[in-house]
């Protein structure tokens, strides 16, 4: 088959995951010459969550796969193949939405390490239990997250980003600006940004 072939990872795994961009191609690459299939293109989506279908490359391979708009030769690809499910969705109402999508436009949805083929009904039915336990994942460990958190905040546990300036510093910052010190000065001198230091002025009820 001629295949377009889509990658994605998020922010935080582009440095944690084992499974980043090289990898997936890597596999991918490996999986088609091993298959027979020919990827006649790649689409890219480094940074992106797979809370949302609505990502710029992804929207690309669709429309490369559905329609070859935008190539020299025109023509539709046969599917789509991604390294794995999650790299696609973790939502089932958006998967059902895409198997509908190839469905009707009879083209194959692939995942090398799912060992998944849409082009039939038992593919498209264990794609579906596959997608129903992504979501479950990313619920469950939403839950579990909002839980920790909660537990910190009645331990009187103070959340969200570290303070940038020490006590110390921030008696500074208000000293600086008493003195007639320009913000901006004030920021550089202190090795933050100037919003930085408009919040500390703030928190500690100096004149701006």
């Amino acid at each position: 088959m001629r295949l377009v072939a889509y990658v994605r990872v998020s922010t935080e795994e582009q440095a944690a995951s084992g499974a980043g961009l090289e990898a997936q191609r890597d596999a991918i690459e490996a999986w088609c010459v091993a298959m027979g299939h020919e990827v006649v293109s790649w689409h890219v989506d480094a940074g992106s969550s797979a809370a949302t279908l609505e990502r710029p490359y992804l929207t690309e391979a669709l429309a490369r796969v559905m329609v070859g708009h935008g190539y020299e030769d025109g023509e539709p690809a046969d599917g789509l193949v991604v390294f794995a499910l999650d790299r696609l969705t973790r939502s089932v109402r958006d998967f059902a939405a895409l198997l509908e999508r190839f469905a009707r436009a009879d083209r194959a949805l692939l995942s090398v390490r799912d060992s998944l083929d849409t082009s039939s009904p038992g593919g498209r039915l264990v794609g579906t239990i596959f997608a129903a336990v992504a979501q479950w994942e990313r619920e469950v460990i939403s839950e579990r997250t909002k839980a920790a958190l909660a537990v910190k905040r009645a331990q009187g546990v103070r959340l969200g980003a570290p303070e940038k300036l020490s006590g110390v510093q921030r008696r500074n910052v208000v000293k600086l600006k008493a003195a007639g010190v320009s913000v901006p000065d004030i920021a550089t001198r202190s090795g933050v940004s100037v919003a930085t230091v408009y919040r500390v002025l703030s928190a500690e009820g100096a004149t701006v």
